[in-house]
């Protein structure tokens, strides 16, 4: 019950931030034209859709590889590069970085993969 607002509020602020100057001064003069827009243009798609499934299997194979593969690694590289926590060392330490390296491309594949299986 309470998950749908904060999605929409989110939604709303990120379509808002992609229009620019324009998206917020429509978005400060015209509040609730542009969320009785955003509620058209979201039930529109909502009767269009006809298979759930596939857009969850879609958003869970980007997103999911995303969280398990990519962004630990991506966060791991950057915190190393920043200083924070313990850095690389000797052998062990390149290994372990490569690896972090590595796990990147690794997620991107595995999402792209995922991503054309659930749309089969």
């Amino acid at each position: 019950i309470t998950a749908y607002p904060l999605v929409f509020l989110s939604l709303r602020k990120q379509l808002v931030d992609v229009l620019g100057d324009r998206g917020a001064n429509f978005a400060a003069e015209k509040p609730r034209l542009l969320t009785l827009l955003m509620l058209i243009g979201i039930t529109a798609l909502a009767l269009r859709l006809t298979n759930l499934g596939r857009l969850v299997g879609f958003a869970g194979a980007c997103f999911g590889t995303f969280l398990i593969y990519v962004a630990p690694a991506l966060m791991v590289l950057g915190a190393q590069r920043r200083g924070l926590g313990p850095q690389p060392k000797g052998f062990a330490g390149g290994l372990a970085r490569v690896g972090q390296i590595l796990l990147v491309p690794l997620g991107m594949s595995l999402g792209v993969l995922g991503a054309i299986q659930s749309l089969k």
